[in-house]
């Protein structure tokens, strides 16, 4: 869920394994789960169209006071 709301604030041009992509061979579920992912940020950069989402205008700050 955080890399789908970072993805809609700053849109990533590339993904990558990070390693070795002989070793994900190894292992297809994984494989399939990163190209269900790849598509899910595809479909999102196209529904963006590369625009960068809405931030507020202020800041919002939490108060908290202990004792008297």
């Amino acid at each position: 869920m955080q890399a789908r709301r970072a993805i809609l604030r700053s849109p990533i041009q590339r993904m990558g394994y990070g390693g070795y992509l002989s070793l994900a061979l190894d292992f297809p579920d994984f494989v399939k789960r990163v190209e269900e992912i790849t598509n899910e940020f595809r479909e999102i950069h196209d529904h963006s169209k590369e625009t960068s989402s809405y931030k507020a205008p202020f800041k919002v700050a939490i108060l908290n006071s202990w004792g008297k």
